[in-house]
């Protein structure tokens, strides 16, 4: 059977109230400004934190590493997105983000290159593997005429975060050094993780919880 990518759904809306007011876009809304202050202290942070820990390195090895985790990111989104398919999109994004923040810890707590490096690559693979499931579950959770309306305000809610975090994060590593940065995103991932893992099971589809 053909799919054309013109056609447009059919179904009539089955609420008009807005979909904030639904827990499970909430949920993913949440989520998704989290995953983006990662990306944004990879953005922002890691060249200040590579500074202090990698004094030798040069703008070559910092892109190469930056580089090197973005390569990551090309296995490890693929296989999430398989891997919320068979288990479920919770599993899934509860790792990433666990990992995600395991690597900001690291980061934050690294005291030479090797370490240092180890943590940089785990954040990376983390937010790589936390990004396709979650975008996964917003589609999930909308209903099916406004999968597109539900998107567009995750990726508000992402775009929200990309504008305040690089600044906040690096106001903070003004007043509180290099370190707390990567403290700080280590702590929203571990919240938002935890708080994903006690999202109330009837706010999510089956799919979902599995």
């Amino acid at each position: 059977e053909t799919l054309s990518l013109a056609t447009k759904t059919d179904e009539p809306s089955s609420s008009s109230s807005s979909l904030l007011n639904e827990p499970a876009q909430r949920t993913c809304l949440a989520l998704n400004a989290v995953l983006h202050a990662n990306y944004a202290a990879i953005l922002a942070i890691m060249p200040l934190r590579c500074a202090d820990v990698w004094v030798t390195a040069g703008p070559l090895e910092i892109g190469a590493l930056f580089s090197a985790v973005s390569a990551v990111g090309v296995f490890g989104g693929p296989l999430a997105g398989k891997m919320s398919d068979r288990h479920g999109r919770a599993p899934v994004v509860c790792a990433g983000l666990g990992l995600a923040a395991l690597g900001g810890g690291g980061l934050a707590m690294a005291d030479a290159v090797e370490p240092f490096t180890a943590a940089f690559f785990a954040w990376g693979f983390g937010v790589s593997v936390a990004g396709p499931a979650l975008t996964a579950l917003t589609n999930d959770v909308a209903p099916p005429a406004r999968r597109g309306e539900s998107l567009a305000l995750s990726r508000t809610a992402a775009d929200g975060a990309l504008c305040v975090a690089p600044v906040a994060l690096g106001l903070l590593a003004d007043l509180a050094g290099s370190t707390a940065a990567p403290f700080a995103v280590c702590s929203l991932a571990t919240a938002a993780s935890v708080g994903f893992l006690g999202t109330r099971a009837s706010d999510l589809p089956s799919n979902v919880k599995s």
